[in-house]
């Protein structure tokens, strides 16, 4: 469900699916660049973990796990889970680690402004004008597991994609403002930025591949998309390093 490269170093690159964690060297621009898999974890008591995040430093983790909400890890003993019902995606603000954001289904979007009070949580949601309406679900549409991105290198900066346009934050989520034209609702979504001081952020809708080369600053009708090489992709991946290049499955 989640594939990541190492950023340290871009040869490596980690997945998490049903059977574990496995990690993945590559071999850039070789004719069949996967040239070994290693570990998977017996260890694991999730079914499904959809999506984590790391903090800056040291080992501490979050993770939207299926059924059973999402998971703050402090230390290899003890976990606090927070929200309901599905984890989805959830991020670490990487400036402000007391910051977290997390989701569950349907795309209900929270943060947490304090996640280092032990074993207690203060989630608010943040869906604000994706919720005009106050009733507790995404106006434009949204996925039973829905994704949205928070940037490393500026985490109050966050992306959302409804099922009819995508949305940008930058104050975690306080307020947000749509930033590509409306398309058609979707059954696909998937979203992605790159790790660079002025990101390009990648996302998918149905057959579809789009891109905003400046995200901070991008505004609607600036997109550009492209027919997307796997119909109906449920995943993209920017690089790290290189701008141009992008990953979807």
């Amino acid at each position: 469900w989640q594939f990541a490269f190492d950023r340290f170093d871009p040869t490596k690159a980690f997945a998490v699916y049903d059977g574990g964690f496995g990690e993945i060297h590559t071999v850039p621009f070789a004719p069949y660049p996967f040239d070994a898999q290693f570990r998977s974890d017996s260890l694991l008591v999730n079914q499904q973990i959809y999506w984590g995040d790391h903090f800056p430093t040291g080992t501490s983790i979050i993770a939207g796990r299926q059924d059973i909400g999402t998971a703050i890890q402090f230390d290899p003993s003890s976990h606090i889970t927070v929200l309901g019902y599905d984890g989805a995606w959830c991020f670490i603000h990487k400036q402000d680690t007391t910051v977290a954001y997390a989701s569950y289904q349907s795309g209900r979007i929270h943060r947490d402004n304090d996640i280092h009070v032990p074993y207690t949580s203060s989630y608010v949601s943040i869906m604000n004008e994706l919720d005009a309406d106050n009733n507790n679900s995404i106006d434009e549409g949204a996925l039973f597991i829905h994704p949205f991105m928070v940037l490393d290198q500026n985490s109050d900066v966050l992306f959302f994609p409804t099922k009819k346009r995508l949305w940008r934050s930058i104050d975690r989520g306080d307020s947000w403002s749509p930033i590509s034209q409306p398309y058609t609702a979707v059954s696909t979504l998937a979203i992605s930025a790159s790790h660079q001081a002025s990101p390009q952020v990648w996302w998918t809708e149905g057959d579809s591949v789009l891109v905003h080369l400046h995200g901070l600053t991008a505004q609607a009708g600036q997109e550009l998309r492209f027919p997307s090489p796997v119909p109906g992709a449920r995943f993209i991946l920017a690089h790290p390093v290189q701008d141009s290049i992008c990953f979807v499955a």
